[in-house]
């Protein structure tokens, strides 16, 4: 159990998102590790429990080490305590304004939000497509229809195709 709880605390605060070998390691053993608790202990359902809570407990103040989701979120919620909605411009554009000055470690945060790995709806696509292509050997293709894309406001096909939302 203790072993359990240790990497758990690696997981959460010793792990770096380009790491990728100790990420897969640590995950294959907690994975198998929690596996064989669970297998040992299965009538002792307040023991996983607690374990399980335990484990919970340990991310309650790391940083989301694996995503940069979490810069976004903290921008939206400092624009949204200024009575701003987030949705009206892009962190880009905020900044570019000259108004960044408003809203607390702005610089900090735009540059951690930079290259989240999402990049709308052509991006994903064109990943389909290779994925495909490597696995049948095909020159696969495919149409997107930005006409039946559902959207909240009027927005140029270009837009579409990069927006992220």
């Amino acid at each position: 159990m203790l072993a359990v709880i240790a990497m758990y605390f690696t997981f959460a605060y010793d792990l770096v998102r380009s790491d990728f070998i100790k990420l897969i390691s640590l995950y294959t053993a907690l994975f198998l590790l929690s596996f064989k608790l669970i297998q040992l202990q299965k009538l002792n359902w307040k023991l996983l429990l607690g374990l399980g809570i335990v484990c919970r407990l340990i991310f309650l103040f790391a940083i989301p080490n694996l995503s940069q989701d979490f810069y976004r979120f903290i921008w939206d919620g400092r624009l949204i305590a200024q009575g701003i909605n987030p949705y009206l411009s892009t962190p880009q554009q905020w900044m570019q304004s000259g108004n960044f000055e408003v809203i607390e470690q702005s610089r900090q945060l735009v540059e951690g939000m930079q290259d989240m790995g999402a990049g709308g709806i052509l991006c994903s696509t064109v990943e389909v497509i290779q994925r495909g292509r490597k696995r049948t050997k095909k020159n696969l293709g495919c149409v997107i229809y930005l006409n039946e894309i559902p959207l909240k406001c009027d927005m140029s096909p270009e837009d579409i195709l990069i927006s992220e939302s």
